[in-house]
């Protein structure tokens, strides 16, 4: 029993002190009987217990249910596993024989095992606790009813899934509630689509035909130009960052590589790796490609539209639209006159590039084209399905897998397919006869490649010791094995001569095998930071490709940046970098303007010149996600806090960290150093507010009052008052000196995301994310006025006190991002910006008044010039 973690409220536990040891022994007679009682009763029914569905079950919902059995929980991140007779993995707690049953968690996710597999509840939540996902798995496997949802709240999707497969009726919502779409399932293939959309193309040349200028997918730029202040969104000055890659592509000939991020398109040279090109058009692209003579660049937005546009220039050709859904992926035929595009309902569409014409819709969730073009294969649940690209008409349906298709690509000759599938296997289809042979098993996730003559193909363990295995395509027996790497492998590429194969493994290494000896032809070694994942630091690879003459291979790390490597010379460029990629989550300035501090998902606190954008330095040291970010007052402090319950103190000038601050048992979400600079107010995910001495880094008081998650916590400007808020729609004014709670405003409707005070203290402001600012009286928590705009995610007050900024919560689609400024007086609109493409998560004014600085989780953080036109209202909105 010392494995299980039993979930009982704490003040039920029964103990005692009692010394009298009759009543012990009476008390352990009747455990034993009641033991052996249940035993006898378990043994006549063969079947486990089912997963709780009871109104007994825990309401996560709520605060202190949730820690409480996030407390009793061990981390994921420490679960071993070993496999069973059949090859299954079952997990164990560190330490111990018997499979794991009890809760595991990893920082917003919580789940039930049992006998060492998930069984029973799962839920995974963003940072503000709304949920993402809920549902229940039995016996390692989805069952049941699953909900998935927004950030705001509204539902995204609902259905069942029986087997680890959807099944049944799944009904599609849009962010603003009206549904998108109904599909029928059986067994995880789509039957029917219940409401299709209508699919329409705008087939004109769009330069001639919008009134303002089109943006340009990219901006190529000369080497003397400032890269940090080109191609910015419209009152922006200066961006940090370059955001997280979600795609990149090859020219054909080799000589440009196009990268796919969350704020546009960048372009490199292919052999140098020299940036050519900055984003025009700032948008989340998902993903990108060439088209086969390199003359067309296709991308898919975030706005669920695909994009042509003309490669040399970055001029935009047209845009197709009416699928519906977000499109996750865009392929080019092999002849290039046909653009297929997956979308999340699951369907692939078809385009013709010349006319814009939307041909036909097929359903599935992945494809491929076949070398001659002619025949497309889409992957629809555990099924490959075979269409004619020209007519949509369906030729062949290949089964076999157990669960779904994860993958699939056509032999070079076209006479083979390989698939990947969740059931960890990967199989080998002869398609003239239908034939299928597994190559291998029980490997989830296995990466593949296929050779450029189609003979072999090459597939990755991923188990921990990782090995490479050469299958023969006619036969699928195994020709050889490529053993060194430590870890598990994550991804292979052949060169395009076939001479060589790159691998890639989770520990950051990557091989270079000669295929005519079998041995080990070099070895990249250069990621050294790293990347923190929930409580896991990891240096995966998770992508290689080689550019066309085979001299140089790409590879993508799990942090999203690229790397150029020279075959010959094993001497690398970081191409991708723009010093930071990962999610913004907070965000600091200096008292003297020179510094701003951002910290992100990756748990690195990294340090900017804000003058230049330049990065100066970085601080490593947290665990997970950094949440929160303060300078002290004479500028020789940086604190932070993260989601591993830890705030460190930095040395902002020389990067050294000289204390740590521990005491939380719950995330750390909000940082505010006294006026005087004496004291440091934190606030965590479980309603706890402590203040610390900065002098002695000693605990100076608790306050206790809040029920749920402490969103933000800021001092009046005498320091007498600290103001906080939380989940649970209120905000608290404590007496700093007593650490009693004065006053609880409770206008707000939902999450109040950001408490601050106006320079003079008679005014607190706070904003939630039921769309309100409101301000109120410091002396009596009168509300005095309520502004009206959009779910708000943060708020800054100029330092004349005349300014009032909002930044809003990103939202999946039809998202503003916008930053509003507002006449303080007048509760007037003066401005809004434009730019980022998801959740704005900090702003703040530079101390002199004249900049705005906002940090967003699309990986950037920009600068804004508010010395121009204040009252002038940006035509983008």
């Amino acid at each position: 029993m010392d494995n299980k973690k039993l979930l009982f409220p704490r003040e039920t536990i029964v103990g005692g002190t009692t010394d009298n040891i009759s009543s012990r022994k009476t008390i352990k007679f009747f455990s034993m009987f009641c033991m052996a009682l249940l035993l006898l009763i378990g043994c006549d029914d063969p079947h486990l217990p089912e997963p709780s569905t009871s109104t007994e079950s825990p309401n996560l919902d709520e605060p202190k249910v949730r820690n409480r059995v996030f407390d009793e929980a061990i981390n994921e991140a420490d679960l071993q596993f070993r496999r069973d007779s059949s090859g299954e993995k079952i997990y164990h707690a560190p330490n111990q024989k018997q499979p794991y049953t009890g809760w595991v968690k990893n920082i917003r996710k919580l789940q039930q095992f049992r006998d060492g597999k998930k069984h029973g509840i799962y839920i995974t939540w963003y940072g503000n606790w709304q949920k993402v996902e809920q549902g229940q798995y039995r016996n390692g496997i989805r069952d049941g009813v699953w909900t998935q949802w927004y950030p705001m709240g509204e539902k995204e999707s609902e259905g069942t899934y029986k087997d680890g497969n959807r099944h049944g009726l799944w009904t599609l919502w849009h962010p603003d509630g009206q549904k998108e779409s109904e599909i029928t399932y059986g067994d995880g293939r789509v039957l029917t689509f219940g409401s299709e959309p209508s699919v329409e193309s705008d087939s004109s040349n769009l330069d001639e035909n919008l009134e303002h200028p089109v943006p340009l997918a990219f901006v190529l730029r000369n080497p003397s130009e400032d890269k940090a202040r080109l191609g910015l969104p419209e009152g922006a000055k200066l961006r940090l960052g370059k955001g997280e890659i979600k795609d990149f592509a090859y020219s054909p000939d080799g000589t440009r590589l196009a990268v796919a991020t969350t704020v546009g398109i960048w372009i490199y040279d292919g052999h140098t790796g020299e940036e050519l090109g900055v984003p025009g058009y700032t948008d989340f692209v998902r993903s990108i490609a060439f088209s086969p003579d390199g003359t067309t660049l296709a991308g898919a937005s975030n706005d669920t539209a695909i994009y042509l546009w003309d490669a040399r220039t970055g001029r935009q050709k047209r845009i197709l639209t009416g699928t519906g859904a977000s499109v996750t992926r865009v392929l080019f035929s092999p002849g290039g006159r046909t653009l297929a595009s997956v979308s999340v309902s699951p369907s692939v569409d078809l385009w013709n590039l010349y006319t814009g014409e939307h041909r036909l819709r097929l359903v599935g969730d992945n494809m491929s084209f076949s070398p001659d073009g002619s025949t497309l294969v889409t992957a629809n649940g555990n099924d490959l399905l075979l269409a004619d690209t020209l007519t949509g008409q369906h030729k062949q349906t290949f089964t076999g897998h157990s669960s779904g298709v994860r993958s699939v690509l056509f032999s070079p000759d076209g006479a083979m397919l390989v698939s990947g599938s969740k059931d960890g296997t990967v199989s080998l289809w002869h398609i003239p006869t239908r034939q299928q042979t597994n190559v291998q098993h029980r490997n989830v996730n296995s990466p593949f490649s296929f050779s450029p003559d189609g003979t072999v193909i090459a597939s990755g363990n991923r188990d921990r010791n990782g090995i490479v295995s050469l299958w023969h395509i006619r036969t699928g027996e195994q020709q050889q094995t490529l053993s060194g790497h430590e870890h598990s492998v994550s991804c292979v590429s052949f060169s395009p001569d076939g001479a060589m194969l790159a691998s890639g493994g989770d520990d950051g290494t990557i091989y270079l095998w000669d295929l005519r000896t079998g041995q080990q032809k070099g070895a990249f070694t250069g990621y050294t930071v790293g990347y923190q994942r929930a409580h896991q630091y990891t240096k995966a690879i998770t992508r290689l490709v080689f550019n066309p003459d085979g001299t140089t291979l790409v590879s993508e790390c799990v942090d999203t940046t690229l790397r150029l490597w020279n075959i010959g010379t094993g001497q690398h460029k970081n191409i991708h970098t723009g010093d930071n990629t990962a999610e913004i989550y907070s965000l600091a300035m200096s008292p003297d303007s020179t510094t701003i501090a951002s910290g992100s998902n990756d748990g690195i606190i990294r340090l900017w010149d804000a003058r230049t954008g330049q990065r100066k330095r970085i601080l490593t040291g947290h665990a997970s996600i950094v949440s929160s970010l303060a300078f002290s007052l004479d500028n020789a402090t940086l604190a932070s806090g993260g989601w591993d319950n830890t705030i460190r103190l930095w040395n902002p000038h020389t990067g050294q960290q000289h204390g740590t601050l521990r005491g939380h048992t719950g995330s750390i979400n909000s940082l505010s150093y006294s006026p005087d600079g004496e004291i440091l107010a934190s606030g965590d995910s479980n309603g706890i507010i402590r203040l610390w001495d900065v002098r002695t880094q000693q605990q100076k008081n608790i306050l206790k009052g809040h029920t749920s998650n402490v969103y933000s916590v800021a001092f009046s400007p005498d320091g007498r008052i600290l103001a906080s808020s939380e989940e649970d729609k209120t905000v608290h004014l404590w007496d700093v000196d007593t650490g009693e709670r004065k006053k609880t405003l409770t206008d707000h409707t939902h999450y109040v995301s950001s408490v601050l005070f106006s320079p003079d203290g008679k005014t607190l402001v706070s904003g939630s994310w039921d769309k309100t600012i409101r301000f109120w009286n410091t002396h009596t928590g009168e509300h005095k006025k309520t502004l009206i705009w959009d779910t708000i995610s943060c708020l800054a007050i100029s330092p004349d006190g005349k300014t009032l900024a909002s930044g809003s919560v990103f939202s999946r689609r039809n998202a503003t991002n916008a930053i509003r400024l507002w006449d303080i007086e007048t509760g007037q609109e003066k401005k809004t910006f434009m730019g980022h493409t998801k959740w704005i998560y900090d702003v703040l004014f530079s101390p002199d008044g004249t900049t705005l600085v906002s940090a967003s989780r699309d990986g950037t953080i920009l600068l804004w010039d508010l010395t121009a036109a204040p009252n002038v209202v940006d035509a983008a909105k």
